[in-house]
């Protein structure tokens, strides 16, 4: 069956199998605001087992003319992978199935789900009515290695211009979020300069929302002039040992210094010295191997698709 965001099944699932910030409920809710979705999630127990796939219900454009009731479901901004308490491919089959039948009750013609490179919680057997696209890489920084491990990863020109910012006495700050209002304005600017798709401009509510929401898994990277001034920013998310590169910004003036390069540094260091396992930086735009793949290749070899 579907549930809503506040159907206490939802969150008591998440106590029992890893999972990353895109499952919370409350997340997929503030996603449904934003799309003008309804979120739900797709809720199925078989015996001990049990599994839980995050989606957006959406009508279908009026201008396909397709029948009325009709709807599309997808996944929520990120990668919230269909979460099971089990790998068995029988299991497995069956909460695929039984999601099938559930859709096409609500009136579902399509399905996207997006899955999550280091979470590996589902992987059924094929089928004949899905399938699988592969659309690139991303990049995770291991944190479990050697400070010295890491920063060997990382490419000689980031290197050079972290050690430059830091010679020139930028630093970096955590969670003060007395900032947080600078790094909306900034981030704002950066979509702007970027001519980002209208999804990526978030509204000051949307960044309310989503401290309210995550509350301690919300952290707040901010890198500082030697005058006090914020020159970059980047929200992270951490969860399960897994941390998420989430939004990011940076003050146009500052621009040619890359400051974004010491906000990924710092909170890499940061997330290891707090236990966390890795550091999931993304991929290109569209998976593609772009300006923003090869940026964030500069801090890691380690890929995943």
């Amino acid at each position: 069956m579907f549930i809503g965001p506040r159907d206490q099944r939802w969150a008591t699932l998440l106590d029992h199998v890893p999972h990353d910030f895109y499952h919370v409920p409350g997340y997929v809710g503030l996603c449904g605001q934003q799309d003008g979705a309804q979120p739900l999630a797709f809720y199925s127990r078989n015996g001990p087992a049990s599994c839980l796939i995050p989606v957006l219900r959406s009508p279908v454009p009026e201008f396909l003319g397709a029948p009325s009731g009709w709807c599309d479901l997808y996944s929520p901004y990120g990668y919230p992978v269909p979460l099971c308490t089990t790998v068995e491919a029988g299991h497995l089959l069956a909460f695929l199935e039984s999601f099938r039948s559930a859709a096409d009750e609500i009136g579902a013609c399509s399905i996207l789900l997006r899955l999550h490179p280091l979470l590996d919680t589902w992987n059924p057997p094929p089928t004949s009515f899905s399938y699988c696209v592969k659309h690139g890489e991303t990049i995770f920084i291991n944190l479990t290695l050697t400070e010295e491990e890491i920063w060997g990863q990382t490419r000689e020109g980031h290197r050079y211009e972290i050690r430059r910012l830091q010679k020139l006495g930028f630093t970096a700050v955590m969670d003060d979020w007395s900032r947080y209002a600078d790094f909306r304005r900034f981030y704002r600017q950066t979509m702007v300069r970027l001519g980002a798709n209208h999804a990526y401009f978030f509204t000051d509510q949307y960044f309310t929302d989503l401290k309210d929401i995550l509350g301690d898994t919300l952290h707040l990277c901010c890198i500082l002039s030697p005058d006090g001034r914020v020159v970059a920013g980047a929200l992270f998310t951490a969860m399960d040992g897994i941390m998420e590169y989430h939004l990011s910004a940076n003050d146009p003036q500052f621009q040619r210094l890359a400051p974004t390069k010491l906000t990924i540094h710092c909170a890499r260091l940061w997330g290891k010295a707090q236990g966390h396992t890795a550091l999931h930086l993304g991929g290109g735009l569209g998976g593609r191997k772009d300006k923003l793949f090869d940026f964030k290749a500069g801090f890691s070899t380690d890929r995943q698709s």
